[in-house]
């Protein structure tokens, strides 16, 4: 049964969740299954996991932010998560999606058509290569298992509108990710905010890390991505 994990995210402070959102959101499930059985999309399968360990994971941010009108682009989307949730729960935020992987993309496509959703924009290609061409045109930056933040920032931080957030969401490994990145993360004109802290049985530790962009990025960033592995922030 979903019934508890529906009531939880019910019980998110900026989250509406109505009957007809709910019913997107288990039509995305089946979705999801079916075409996992064709190409490898998640290990996460059965369908009270799905719910807790995609769904609801992917909305814990709402009982911190609202979402609601934003710009969002959510970086290494996989299979839309956690972007395609979100989009169901806040129908009116223009979203884009970026994935390198074409059959994810494939997948995001069909999705997007099948759930009837619009001002979704799906993008195949690297973000630090999208965070280039289009700078400064994100409210928010989500992303989820992507890369460490080291990494992560540098990569999509130009795409981000100045007083815009970027969000991260990150599981128990976070004091080791943040140690890495040595407070580095000013050089791109982010100032940390605030971590949200979960502990729960159905969905393990979570820490979900809000950065805001106080000043425009400069143009040194990002730097090739043979650069950034090599030599990621705070190495």
């Amino acid at each position: 049964m979903i019934q508890d994990i529906i009531a939880k995210i019910k019980k998110l402070k900026y989250i509406d969740l109505t009957d007809e959102k709910i019913a997107s959101l288990e039509q995305f499930y089946q979705l999801l299954i079916q075409e996992n059985e064709i190409h490898n999309l998640t290990r996460i399968v059965e369908h009270r996991d799905v719910w807790a360990k995609h769904f609801y994971d992917s909305l814990l941010i709402c009982d911190e932010m609202d979402l609601s009108g934003k710009k969002i682009c959510d970086v290494g989307t996989g299979p839309g998560i956690p972007g395609i949730v979100l989009k169901i729960c806040f129908p009116d935020i223009k979203l884009t999606l970026i994935e390198s992987n074409a059959k994810k993309t494939s997948f995001l496509e069909k999705a997007v058509y099948e759930l009837k959703l619009s001002n979704v924009w799906i993008v195949t290609e690297r973000a630090e290569k999208y965070s280039k061409t289009f700078k400064e045109t994100q409210d928010i930056i989500i992303s989820r298992a992507v890369a460490a933040l080291n990494v992560l920032l540098e990569i999509a931080v130009q795409a981000l509108k100045v007083d815009g957030h970027f969000i991260c969401l990150k599981s128990q490994k976070l004091d080791e990710e943040l140690a890495d990145l040595n407070g580095q993360e000013q050089q791109l004109g982010l100032q940390f905010v605030s971590i949200q802290h979960f502990d729960e049985e159905i969905i393990g530790v979570r820490n979900n890390i809000i950065y805001q962009k106080v000043k425009p990025t400069s143009n040194t960033y990002p730097r090739m991505y043979a650069q950034i592995k090599n030599r990621p922030l705070g190495k």
